[in-house]
């Protein structure tokens, strides 16, 4: 059974608080940057590409023990009779290591075909 979820609420928020905080703030200097020195704005924009892909990544792994621990502690308040309910809100945890177990899973398959056509690079892919 989960039982707290406040870590995981902090790494949400904090996740999303940089997304958009960075995004103003690429937003003020792309200008100033863009016009000064081409090559430090396509240089940002690289490091700004990967800096976004590990947030969505600590975004997505963390919203998965919330939104787990609201909805079970949902469906057995609201029908605490159906046993099998009871058993997958003790078994929390083991739901979540599924779905995060899914998510690497999918990043080792994805991630040489992301890196072989150059998706955390700033410029145009190669055809």
């Amino acid at each position: 059974m989960i039982t707290d979820i406040t870590i995981y609420l902090i790494l949400a928020g904090g996740a999303f608080g940089l997304m958009i905080a960075v995004s103003i703030l690429g937003g003020l200097l792309s200008n100033y940057l863009f016009s000064r020195n081409p090559i430090l704005y396509r240089r940002l924009g690289k490091i700004s590409l990967i800096l976004y892909f590990i947030l969505v990544l600590i975004l997505g792994f963390s919203l998965i023990p919330v939104m787990v621990k609201l909805i079970t502690d949902f469906l057995v308040s609201q029908m605490p009779a159906i046993d099998f309910l009871k058993t997958i809100h003790s078994a929390g945890w083991y739901i979540v290591y599924a779905i995060w177990g899914g998510y690497v899973l999918g990043l080792f398959i994805a991630l040489p075909a992301m890196l072989k056509s150059s998706f955390f690079s700033s410029e145009k892919p190669k055809e």
